[in-house]
């Protein structure tokens, strides 16, 4: 919690609110004795310090996307990238069937629909039903596998290395 003051006759009294332009850190000023305090500033350095991290995080992210990607969201106007909600609608289906039917099924038999989501001709909230729905269907599946419960990291990661060895020979 800091102090504010107001340097009323522009006498360069105070250094502003930052200590920097591209600072995050706040200006402390010396205060004359009876000098009268404008307001309180409660400052969260953590949070301020995590949005400013987050913020530029997403300007990297703006300058280096993929432009015709981007620009196909905004061409639909459903305000989404309708590719990667068709590859998470196609992901969720394939574990549900894997659930359902024990076996991985890969070429998927709703091509068309798979396909009206990426051109964006399902809404947003059209989707996160269809994502509500489906996750519903993969808890209670879920829970009536055969599936184990826990997973064998020794053999997945004995699996792993035979595969990249296999592949990088």
């Amino acid at each position: 919690m800091f102090a504010l003051y107001y340097d009323k006759n522009e006498q360069g009294l105070y250094r502003g609110i930052m200590a920097k332009a591209d600072s995050h850190e706040v200006a402390l000023s010396s205060i004359e004795k009876g000098e009268e305090t404008l307001a309180l500033l409660f400052v969260n350095h953590e949070a301020y310090s995590s949005y400013c991290k987050d913020f530029k995080a997403y300007k990297e992210w703006e300058k280096k996307r993929n432009v015709m990607r981007y620009a196909g969201t905004v061409a639909h106007g459903q305000g989404y990238d309708a590719k990667n909600m068709m590859h998470t609608i196609r992901l969720m289906e394939v574990a549900r069937d894997l659930l359902l039917k024990g076996e991985l099924i890969l070429k998927r038999p709703n091509r068309e629909a798979l396909l009206e989501i990426k051109s964006g001709r399902w809404t947003y909230d059209e989707l996160c039903r269809k994502v509500e729905v489906i996750q519903c269907e993969i808890d209670e599946l879920y829970f009536e596998s055969s599936f184990p419960k826990s997973v064998d990291t020794t053999y997945l990661e004995k699996s792993l290395l035979q595969i990249r060895e296999s592949l990088y020979q």
